[in-house]
């Protein structure tokens, strides 16, 4: 129906005779019916006209081949890199002819040695310097050892003297001493008693008058002077007891201990002497050692401006590799000056042969070592070589930065199977390394999968031309397909892409972002029958 059509239906509904509250119903009705028409039929033509514009595809079941493939080049798989070796730059004043074919022990290089000859001279000069430095420490230590163990034995000796000396007090002397004061005492104590009987019986003789008064005067001086002579006794042997012997002990002890801390100063000393001593040795041998190295390292240069081949092979000058870095790209010849450390020539074996790609970090994680790989070379159209992943380098190649600071690529080495002597060094090449051969499994193009609420998943074309969303659990990926492990059927239509609004909606982490909203569903189910 067009707009024509609905303004006839309305005047014929208007120009009906009905009674006039019926009347405003139909009229009512006719108004809805007529709204609802204009707003839903433009939007279903549009939207199918727009559903039918999306690519889709079948979901596909048989074989499918996970690989990694990369460019790459090949290496022979045994160079020897014959480099300056002389830790300065040299200038070459003879070099074999590019591409001789040399042998064993053959001299290829000869660089200018003057002046490493002439260091290597000074050298050996220090050195023997440095020898009798050695021999000089090594005697004084010596005199140190001898004069360190005299020391130490006369200070043991005055120590073990001093606790001789206080032991003998303490046990031999203070006894004896002790002994002869209480001895004393006694005889006085003893004589003192013999003067008072002597003078009682004098007192007695004397009151009779058998005694003059004279001789009890001599009697009564003696008691006096024994009565003295037992208090000297008592305060000899007092002062023996309280003050002699702990002065005498103190001193006594004073001195173990001022020996003892003299022992050990003497044996600190001695440790202080002895290690300046060796330290002086082991300062001196080190120096010797430093200086031997020197003229190890002067000697191996000066034996470095001479480079032998080390195996047969056919000489590569260093310029003629292309894919190297360099800060001198001069051509070699006698008169060239090489770098300190830079190549000069290569020596490749004939027929073993590795290739070197380098692999993407988004690949990283399917390539491992062991993985059968196929490779076709560019000079050697139609024919197929096989080999073996062997090496994975465990961090990014730091040249891939300068052209591109977020690419990052990892070197990666696969040793082809069998001798190949047409190959030569340098060739393009390109490598597919095989990680799985899987058969009758269920795959899709890589574009159709997105991820909605975080998960994998695809949208189903239904027969009515809506279109479901569907998650799925996906495998490996060969960077076309990926194989879909649950969730699929074969033959089943899918949405080649998903469709746009959902597509970008999921660049958020959160999953209520992910997620179309509420006014989106509506809109979408009414505009495209897209069944959310």
């Amino acid at each position: 129906m067009n707009s024509k059509e609905n303004e006839s239906t309305a005047n014929k509904i208007n120009t009906q005779r009905q009674p006039g509250s019926l009347k405003m119903v139909w009229i009512i009705g006719a108004v809805i019916l007529i709204s609802a028409w204009l707003i839903w039929a433009p939007s279903e033509s549009e939207n199918s006209r727009s559903l039918s514009e999306m690519p889709t595809t079948i979901v596909q079941k048989g074989a499918l081949r996970i690989d990694v493939t990369e460019t790459g080049t090949i290496s022979p798989r045994k160079q020897i890199v014959l480099k300056n070796e002389t830790d300065r730059d040299a200038t070459i004043v003879f070099v074999v002819q590019e591409g001789s074919i040399v042998e064993e022990g053959q001299l290829l290089v000869e660089l200018d040695s003057t002046e490493v000859e002439n260091q290597l001279v000074e050298r050996r000069l220090q050195v023997m310097n440095d020898e009798a430095e050695v021999v000089a420490a090594q005697e004084t230590l010596k005199v140190v050892k001898n004069q360190n163990m005299a020391n130490i034995e006369q200070a043991e000796l005055t120590w073990k003297f001093a606790i001789q000396d206080l032991e003998k007090y303490k046990d031999g002397e203070f006894p004896k001493l002790r002994k002869e004061a209480e001895a004393s005492l006694k005889l006085a104590e003893a004589e003192l008693k013999q003067a008072e009987e002597s003078l009682k019986w004098s007192t007695i003789l004397y009151d009779e008058k058998y005694l003059s008064q004279s001789e009890l005067q001599q009697d009564e001086l003696n008691k006096q002077r024994g009565e003295l002579q037992v208090q000297s006794a008592k305060e000899d042997l007092r002062l023996l007891e309280e003050f002699t012997y702990q002065r005498q002990i103190d001193q006594l002890e004073s001195d173990v201990r001022q020996a003892e801390l003299a022992l050990e100063r003497a044996k600190n000393l001695a440790a202080a002497n002895l290690a300046q001593a060796e330290a002086n040795l082991k300062n001196e041998e080190s120096r010797l050692v430093e200086e031997q190295e020197r003229l190890r390292r002067d000697e191996r240069r000066f034996n470095s401006t001479k480079i032998y081949a080390p195996i047969d092979g056919r000489v590569l000058y260093a310029t003629s590799v292309g894919n190297r870095w360099r800060r001198n790209d001069e051509p070699i010849d006698v008169g060239t000056t090489i770098d300190e450390r830079d190549e000069i020539l290569f020596l490749p074996t004939a027929s073993e042969f590795n290739v070197n790609i380098q692999v993407t970090e988004v690949e990283l994680n399917k390539v491992s070592r062991g993985l059968p790989v196929t490779v076709t070379v560019d000079a050697l159209p139609g024919k197929v070589l096989t080999g073996t992943v062997t090496d994975i380098a465990q961090f990014p190649d730091p040249d891939s930065r300068y052209l591109n600071p977020n690419l990052k690529l990892y070197k990666t080495v696969i040793e082809l199977d069998a001798d190949q002597d047409e190959l030569r060094n340098g060739m393009s090449c390109l490598a597919e390394v095989l990680i799985q051969d899987l058969s009758d499994v269920i795959y899709i193009p890589m574009q159709s999968v997105t991820r909605r609420g975080g998960k994998p998943t695809v949208y189903i074309v239904q027969d009515d031309d809506s279109v479901l969303p569907q998650e799925v659990k996906t495998g490996m990926d060969n960077a076309r397909f990926v194989h879909i492990v649950e969730g699929l059927k074969e033959g089943q239509k899918i949405l080649l892409a998903p469709p746009m609004e959902d597509s970008a909606g999921d660049s958020e982490d959160s999953s209520d972002a992910k997620e179309p909203s509420e006014s989106n569903i509506m809109s979408s189910a009414k505009s495209s029958k897209i069944l959310l």
